[in-house]
């Protein structure tokens, strides 16, 4: 059975024109261990989780935090784009010429973006263990941690985009926590029109 996530309360992406959707099944496999696959351009991957999980998995903690931030270039941005992570594997279908190359490029020139939602990811997961991703000053000082010189808060994440996180993060921990083992969420993610040579 797959569900539906829930509208996020705010558009994650108003600037993406989406012709494609790229789509991610994640299957609950026991009390422990979820897996996901997804399918971008008739091909299919799968990308196993760890051999554990927290109340949330790691890749649905990345659609809430990425898709609710609006993150262009985040896990799931750059998987639309035609990267292929570590522990992500070729299923099935035809991959395009030259995938691999793309595969890489995409990583490359996003590995800045990715490794900030990575943490960004952290804060939350974090906040929400620890009961203070609805307190703003609190999580203010996280995300302040994540700050290098030359870049102050990341994607200035301020305190209406905590509570849509938060928000968005208890609907979707809701409608995992009511599958059983086989059982899966179902979601899209927007993939950018590819623009048309001149």
């Amino acid at each position: 059975m797959a569900a539906r996530l829930p509208r996020l309360a705010k558009r994650p992406f108003p600037d993406v024109k989406a012709e494609k959707l790229m789509r991610i099944v994640v299957t609950r496999l026991d009390d422990k261990r979820y897996g996901s696959v997804i399918e971008r351009d008739g091909v299919s991957f799968r990308l196993n989780g760890p051999g554990f999980m927290k109340a949330l998995p790691h890749d649905l903690a990345h659609y809430v935090v990425e898709s609710a931030l609006g993150l262009p270039h985040g896990f799931w941005g750059c998987v639309a784009e035609g990267a292929v992570p570590a522990g992500m594997t070729f299923i099935s279908g035809r991959q395009k010429p030259k995938a691999k190359e793309r595969a890489s490029a995409v990583l490359k020139a996003h590995k800045s973006e990715l490794s900030e939602a990575e943490m960004l990811v952290a804060v939350f997961e974090s906040g929400i263990a620890q009961g203070i991703a609805g307190n703003w000053p609190a999580m203010r000082a996280s995300l302040k941690r994540l700050q290098t010189p030359g870049r102050a808060n990341p994607h200035n994440v301020g305190p209406d985009d905590v509570a849509n996180v938060c928000q968005t993060w208890s609907e979707v921990l809701s409608q995992w926590q009511a599958l059983r083992p086989g059982e899966s969420l179902s979601l899209d993610w927007p993939r950018k029109r590819a623009r048309r040579r001149q």
